[in-house]
């Protein structure tokens, strides 16, 4: 199996099935980019939760239950205007 940055939606989800995990989250830095790619691998026995990790000046939070596609407008997040 592939490590690291070469792992794909497929090979994550694939190894979640094996270690009999119910669900799992994704994030991705400041994008929404990656939402669609993770629609064909969830289903009635794995939950993918999509999510974004929002940078801000003060720091990173992380917004989960993301609609596909939804993406958090990072540059005013928390306070950063």
């Amino acid at each position: 199996m592939p490590q690291g940055a070469d792992l794909t939606p497929a090979h994550l989800a694939a190894a979640a099935r094996t270690l009999g995990l119910d669900f799992i989250a994704t994030t991705e830095h400041n994008t929404a980019a990656g939402h669609g790619e993770w629609g064909p691998y969830a289903g009635d026995d794995l939950l993918v939760i999509l999510g974004q990790e929002v940078t801000t000046r003060t720091g990173h939070w992380l917004a989960l239950g993301l609609a596909p596609e939804q993406a958090i407008e990072w540059g005013t997040a928390s306070g950063t205007t």
